[in-house]
């Protein structure tokens, strides 16, 4: 294969890669569109929906229909010339239990390490005068509300977003060598939420659970960090939800008021913050461990092109449908930050 012949190659693997993540976020953004003209003709003619119940059916088609249909483009158009199917990831992974729990209290200290980084930054551009928008998830504190956030976050996200950047993604990614799929499977996903306050978390829980797939070849192990985190999450925004804590808080000193003044608030958050802590500790501790145990040891499996890092990773990003959908996302995080989306 000559070098004309191999950056094309690696373009292709780079388009189709890319194509399912186009894909869903061309489609949501027509979807949110019509739906909520859908949902205003709906109000003209009586028909009152919540917010719940709104979120609901957005999210249902959102995760059901469109994320569905954009896992099923890439492996109907690649299937037969890669051989991977998308039921191969639900098997027993092939590192031992205590092997994936290490590595999933790992994962999750470092995504909560970023998350902790985020929060600085986002402090020093308020203080900067600077507040770009975060958008919000917003359900009602009633049963059906908080049962759709939990269905939302604990069951939707993790299953059908694991399928699409682990399950598919990074394994179709992989024939540039596995390093390549962890980091690029990983961005793609940060950028996907279009979130700037979730960008550099959820770029790293992308990283590491695709680090535990291509480990493992099971998708279990990133299912499961996924949960955890999303669901402490929905936990945590519905105490928030139920207590009305931040409403009408203007600065941390009455916020510190807030939370000292009601005991079970004050007891939540002290519990969560010491688990956090020694959480973040205990990963990185076992990192450590694990980086000076495996520092002689080739833990990734290299790429087919016969090409160096930097000449593979610009020609792959040079593939067309990459740089939309980077150009896409990128363009949607910046908007949203700024209102305007």
């Amino acid at each position: 294969m000559d070098k004309k012949q191999t950056h094309r190659e690696i373009r292709r693997v780079s388009n189709f890669s890319s194509l399912p993540i186009l894909f869903y976020t061309v489609t949501v953004f027509v979807f949110s569109r019509m739906i909520s003209g859908l949902f205003a003709l709906a109000r003209e003619n009586g028909v009152l929906l919540t917010g719940s119940q709104k979120m609901l059916i957005g999210y249902s088609v959102q995760y059901l229909v469109i994320l569905t249909a954009s896992i099923a483009l890439l492996y109907l158009t690649r299937s037969r010339a890669t051989g991977l199917r998308p039921m191969q990831v639900f098997c027993k992974p092939k590192q031992s239990a205590g092997w994936c729990f290490k590595w999933i209290v790992i994962s999750a200290a470092f995504v909560y390490i970023a998350n902790f980084v985020t929060l600085i930054f986002t402090n020093i551009l308020r203080a900067l005068g600077l507040s770009p928008k975060e958008p919000e998830m917003n359900f009602s504190g009633s049963a059906f509300g908080i049962f759709t956030m939990f269905l939302v976050l604990s069951v939707f996200a993790p299953l059908w977003e694991e399928m699409l950047f682990r399950g598919t993604v990074c394994r179709h990614t992989e024939i540039m060598g596995q390093l390549f799929a962890v980091v690029f499977s990983g961005v793609m996903f940060g950028l996907w939420h279009q979130n700037y306050a979730q960008l550099l978390y959820t770029a790293v829980m992308g990283c590491f659970a695709a680090f535990m797939l291509v480990r493992t070849r099971s998708i279990f192990p990133s299912l499961i960090l996924h949960f955890s985190i999303n669901t402490l999450s929905a936990f945590v925004l519905l105490i928030t939800k139920k207590t009305a804590l931040y409403s009408d808080v203007s600065d941390y000193r009455e916020l510190a008021e807030k939370i000292l003044g009601d005991p079970a608030i004050f007891i939540f958050d002290c519990a969560l913050g010491l688990f956090i802590l020694g959480l973040m500790t205990a990963g990185v501790i076992l990192f450590i461990i694990e980086l000076v145990r495996n520092r002689r040891r080739r833990i990734f499996r290299g790429g087919i092109f016969p090409v160096n890092g930097w000449e593979k990773l610009g020609v792959f990003l040079s593939a067309p449908v990459t740089a939309i959908t980077i150009a896409a996302l990128t363009a949607g995080t910046i908007l949203r930050a700024f209102g305007v989306l």
